[in-house]
Order: C-alpha cells, then sequence, then structure tokens
C-alpha cells in the first residue's frame, strides 16, 4: 500500500467529526473516478481499481455506493458510457472502434449497454442535434 494512502487512512481513523469522514470519502471516490476515467479502456476489474487505491474491495464497493448511490461495477460502467458518449460526439471513430476504447470485448456488448443506459443506440446518439 502507497504511504500516501497510509497516511490518508490513518488520517481517517483519526478523524474526529463525520465531516472530515465525508471529505475523506468524497476524495476517495473522486481518485476512483480519476482511475476510471484515465483507464476505462483497459480490462482490469473493479476488484483492482481498490487494491489500487490501497482499500479492500468490501470496503470500496461500500464507500463507492455511499458517495455514488450507485454500485462501483455500474460506477464503472457510467464512466465507460460517459466516455464514449464523448467520443461519439467529437471523434468519427467506428462504433467498433470507441467499444475497444472504453473497454468492451465487442461492439455488439457496448451498443447493448449503451441503449440500456441512454435509451437509445450509439449510431442513433451520434446523429442527435446538439444545442
Amino acid at each position: 500500500m502507497a504511504p500516501a494512502v497510509r497516511r490518508e487512512i490513518q488520517d481517517l481513523s483519526d478523524a474526529a467529526t463525520e465531516k472530515e469522514r465525508v471529505s475523506w470519502l468524497r476524495r476517495l471516490v473522486d481518485r476512483a473516478r480519476m482511475i476510471l476515467m484515465k483507464r476505462c479502456g483497459s480490462l482490469l476489474h473493479v476488484e483492482e481499481r481498490a487494491e489500487e487505491l490501497g482499500i479492500g474491495y468490501p470496503n470500496f464497493r461500500r464507500r463507492v455506493r455511499e458517495q455514488t448511490g450507485i454500485s462501483a461495477k455500474q460506477y464503472q460502467m457510467t464512466v465507460r458510457i460517459q466516455r464514449a458518449r464523448d467520443f461519439l460526439v467529437n471523434t468519427d471513430k467506428s462504433i467498433m472502434a470507441i467499444s475497444g476504447l472504453v473497454g468492451f470485448h465487442s461492439a455488439f456488448h457496448f451498443s447493448n449497454q449503451f441503449r440500456q443506459m441512454i435509451g437509445c443506440t450509439p449510431t442513433d446518439y451520434r446523429t442527435l442535434p446538439r444545442t
């Protein structure tokens, strides 16, 4: 475990107020979000993200849910789909290429997940008028 993470965990255990605890949890989830954004195309599992942050997976899951209202896996999927939306709007990359960039093994699976979360296919999303 990295020294900085150990120090933060010790700080949390020494925290006297709920406000300090919530602040620490927000920083933890923000760091997790940054890792997910940077590596959303990699095939690392959520469990490995927790390990990277220096906390156990059950604790990580609980903390993410406390801060976001959704599970860690759902949060990872949300980050991937958000990144895909950015690619669809700002590039002319193919759906297959985007699916690989955001960590999906197949364009079919990506399109299904995208439709479930956004309500339309990636192709339809790309053609929507922007304001």
